[in-house]
């Protein structure tokens, strides 16, 4: 079961591809609590709870989120083998003492980051315009010293993907070894940036096949996760979408989503399916099929 949480909406980049609307709004802790009991209360005993700290930029509420981490902490219900909680943060904010918190706590930190300065600018700046790629850089270094298991996850499109070999020998020599590549699927793709693909990939699989010939495995996100499946002959039940069912989002005003894409301004509108001082509305999962197993439909 996944459950991420918006602690804010406040950020202080401007990305041109991010889906998460602007507010000075952050999570209040009565809703930080509910939300708890709402992960423990409606994850069946025999799956993990996952929890994810988003934003905005979460780090700029660091301190909520510790107090939100003493909420998962102190639960009766918790154990440190079922519960396991992630930080994705910008990049521009970290510091010795986050990285110890998140050391202490065993919370893995992931930094949404494109690739080298040149093409991490081009979409991801201060909200003056000021260029952020050589901070994140300065900062991932830092967090890879710190936290040697830290991920990392680069969006790419049409005017970077053809970069995205280079991308990943560059996190490789800053010491990454845990790499998401993430399409935008906002973007106009063309059949043309679609035929180039299949190479671009073949060229990063080589990449992968030699860090395992050599003692030296990257996880790689598009390769990793369908050699995976391919080896357990399809998707199981619970690696599939389960947005509503599986997994829900919280904006940082309590509404409730299917999927942290679909948080947008927040605010209850567009894709909402509750709040969480009412709990889930039936009337908006109505266009399910069936209701799914362990909905959570019944709390109210």
């Amino acid at each position: 079961m996944k459950y991420t949480i918006c602690v804010t909406q406040r950020c202080n980049l401007r990305c041109d591809y991010c889906y998460i609307g602007k507010r000075d709004i952050s999570l209040s802790p009565d809703a930080a609590r509910k939300i708890v009991d709402f992960a423990y209360r409606n994850t069946p005993a025999d799956e993990k709870i996952t929890i994810g700290f988003f934003g905005g930029e979460p780090l700029l509420e660091f301190g909520r989120i510790g107090r939100i981490v003493d909420l998962i902490e102190g639960h009766p219900d918790y154990t440190p083998e079922r519960v396991e909680m992630t930080v994705v943060s910008n990049g521009t904010l970290f510091s010795e003492k986050s990285a110890r918190y998140l050391r202490d706590h065993n919370i893995a930190f992931g930094v949404s980051y494109d690739g080298p300065p040149t093409i991490h600018d081009s979409s991801r700046c201060f909200a003056d315009g000021r260029k952020s790629g050589k901070l994140v850089e300065q900062n991932l270094k830092r967090a890879v010293a710190e936290l040697p298991e830290t991920l990392v996850n680069a969006v790419y499109g049409p005017p970077t993907f053809h970069l995205l070999p280079h991308v990943v020998d560059y996190f490789s020599e800053l010491g990454l070894r845990h790499i998401y590549l993430s399409p935008d699927f906002s973007a106009r793709w063309t059949q043309a940036d679609a035929d180039i693909l299949a190479d671009l990939f073949t060229e990063i699989g080589a990449f992968h096949e030699r860090g395992f010939t050599r003692g030296d495995p990257h996880f790689i996100s598009l390769i990793d996760a369908k050699i995976a499946v391919i080896l357990r002959g399809g998707y199981g039940p619970n690696e599939r979408c389960r947005m509503g069912r599986g997994e829900y989002a919280f904006s940082a005003d309590g509404f409730i989503y299917p999927c942290e894409r679909l948080i947008g301004e927040g605010g209850g509108g567009g894709h909402s399916i509750g709040h969480i001082d009412t709990g889930i509305a039936p009337d908006r999962l109505a266009c399910h099929p069936a209701r799914p197993r362990n909905s959570p439909l019944g709390m109210h």
